[in-house]
């Protein structure tokens, strides 16, 4: 069921992760997560905050986390790619993000615009995979962007 948690946590802690406000957006997280513990991405948002506020080891716990969930229901690639690419590990990221990608997911859509994968964006994998998805030309056009995206929601 859709719920205002569902979409308030992640939008609001967003906010702060942009502004650096990592202990705000951790306690919205985490009280998000512990009303909803099987909310997917609440988990995931929670993940990348704990790493890119520099708390690895939590980060990483959450990655295990996410791994035991995937034993039992689907979590794509891409909440991982997320993870690993906060704690700096882009290859890592980049095989989460290559199997999204052949998954076709649904999340590729969103790479141009997607805020928590902007510490992949320079990486020079990052604007081969845009392409490969279809979002690489037209830049800023989006009309071509989601052009790109009917294709991936087929």
């Amino acid at each position: 069921m859709w719920t205002m948690t569902n979409w308030r946590a992640p939008t609001t802690s967003l906010n702060w992760i942009v502004r650096k406000c990592f202990a705000q957006s951790i306690r919205a997280l985490e009280r998000g997560v512990a009303l909803q513990q099987d909310n997917l991405l609440l988990v995931m948002a929670l993940g990348h905050t704990y790493a890119m506020s520099g708390q690895k080891k939590r980060a990483l716990d959450i990655l295990l986390r996410m791994r035991d969930l995937k034993k039992t229901r689907y979590v794509p690639a891409i909440y991982f790619a997320v993870i690993h690419g906060a704690l700096g590990d882009n290859d890592h990221a980049f095989a989460c993000l290559e199997k999204s990608f052949q998954e076709r997911s649904d999340g590729m859509t969103y790479l141009k615009v997607e805020r928590l994968l902007d510490p992949l964006r320079t990486d020079p994998r990052f604007r081969n995979l845009m392409r490969r998805v279809g979002l690489g030309r037209g830049r800023g056009n989006r009309h071509a962007a989601s052009q790109s995206a009917r294709q991936w929601t087929i």
